[in-house]
């Protein structure tokens, strides 16, 4: 399939292609050099979906990974509040 560029440097990606890729209007794609004068384009959906599984094999059963996010920084945020409140003290 023969498409240009136009005056602006845009390039066209003829309807029946976005059809084939399940491409919709207004879809957020990303473009990435393939090799020389060639490049990929990506729904950044799909690119969104392939990056959540990415680390899962990982991660322990039943661990909730956020929770322990979470409760490491508020432990740490208090031991920031305890030292500022030591340093006042000693001030």
């Amino acid at each position: 399939m023969l498409t240009r560029l136009d005056e602006k440097g845009r390039l066209l990606i003829p309807a029946e292609l976005r059809r084939e890729l399940g491409f919709q209007e207004k879809d957020a794609v990303m473009i990435e050099s393939s090799g020389p004068g060639e490049f990929r384009v990506i729904r950044l959906e799909k690119m969104v979906k392939e990056a959540r599984g990415m680390y899962t094999h990982l991660k322990d059963p039943g661990v909730d990974i956020t929770a322990d996010f979470i409760n490491e920084r508020r432990q740490e945020a208090k031991r920031e509040q305890e030292g500022e409140k030591d340093a006042r003290a000693s001030s």
